[in-house]
């Protein structure tokens, strides 16, 4: 279960019952230690419909205790979930002799279709690594650009020294070890014109970085649809079978984007899944059934708002 591309998203209407198992499931239900099995409802003997449409918003919502207190506006939320559904009869061709051409009351069908549409801004803090572990997320501030770094001297005295020109070293800089430098022209234009002059949180050093948390959109998309159709040929044999397509799209802000106000990466991708049973019930005390299904999804992930010259080639 989840806003992903490999999860389902149960909608507001399409689950009937739902049960959660956590421990000794039995075989028909799969491997895994837990497991949750929802049931699609089924269509009746008459019509039935109804339509939706929920929505929550920012302006009736207040900022976040750690926001106010580093200064960062209320996120921006506009959460949007509407549909539907329908159910009822469906008449089936009578194949057997006699009788009327079609027949009522033996097959029935239920839809669903739910929409969902969320615009909103998370709070990030943090990004990362490569292991796993989360490294707060921070800006080279200005002095330190240019090359100038502040330190306290053993005599407890506040010394400035820029590693670029060697200000205030011991001795000039030599040809040797490069001589007087300045900042690479794609290194300013590319990474350090975009910093932040300043963050919001906790300082490193002296004029060297300080933490900054800022705002970033997280968008997602989905449209799910559930159909299943039924079928009882008499109070013995029955057959039954739900379709359901979920398509989603989400921004992810799990993954770095700079200091971009919007997510560098997009996932999702449509999943299809379908179930079909038949039962025979022999007798009262002795029943059969026989149940197979697949699911089946195409993942994607996509690069977006990134800036053309972001990527350095030819490196």
């Amino acid at each position: 279960l989840g806003n992903s591309a490999f999860g389902d998203s149960p909608t507001v209407d399409d689950v009937s019952e739902f049960t959660l198992t956590t421990q000794n499931a039995g075989v028909e239900q799969g491997g895994g230690a837990s497991q949750i099995r929802l049931v699609t409802p089924r269509g009746g003997r008459d019509f039935h419909g109804s339509l939706f449409a929920f929505n929550r918003n920012s302006e009736f919502t207040s900022n976040a205790f750690f926001n106010n207190a580093n200064g960062i506006a209320k996120p921006f939320l506009n959460r949007n979930q509407f549909g539907g559904s329908f159910s009822g009869p469906l008449p089936i061709f009578n194949f057997g002799e006699g009788g009327p051409v079609f027949l009522k009351d033996k097959a029935f069908f239920f839809f669903n279709y739910e929409g969902f549409r969320l615009r909103q801004q998370t709070t990030v803090q943090n990004v990362a690594s490569d292991t796993g572990a989360l490294i707060p997320i921070a800006t080279l501030l200005p002095p330190a650009r240019s090359g100038a770094f502040s330190f306290i001297n053993a005599s407890g005295q506040l010394t400035t020294v820029n590693v670029l020109t060697g200000q205030n070293f011991v001795s000039p800089l030599t040809p040797t070890q490069g001589g007087v430098l300045s900042v690479d022209p794609i290194i300013q234009s590319r990474i350090l014109s975009r910093l932040p002059d300043a963050g919001n949180g906790v300082a490193t050093g002296i004029n060297f970085t300080q933490n900054i948390s800022l705002l970033r959109s997280s968008p997602q998309n989905r449209d799910s649809w559930t159909g299943r159709f039924d079928v009882d040929f008499n109070d013995r044999h029955t057959l039954s079978a739900v379709y359901k397509r979920n398509n989603s799209i989400s921004g992810r802000t799990d993954l770095p984007a700079g200091f971009s106000p919007d997510p560098f990466v997009n996932s999702g991708g449509p999943t299809n899944f379908f179930t079909a049973a038949y039962q025979w019930t022999p007798s009262g005390n002795f029943s059969n059934e026989f149940r197979a299904g697949f699911q089946y999804s195409e993942p994607f992930f996509t690069g977006t708002n990134v800036s053309p010259d972001f990527i350095i080639g030819g490196l």
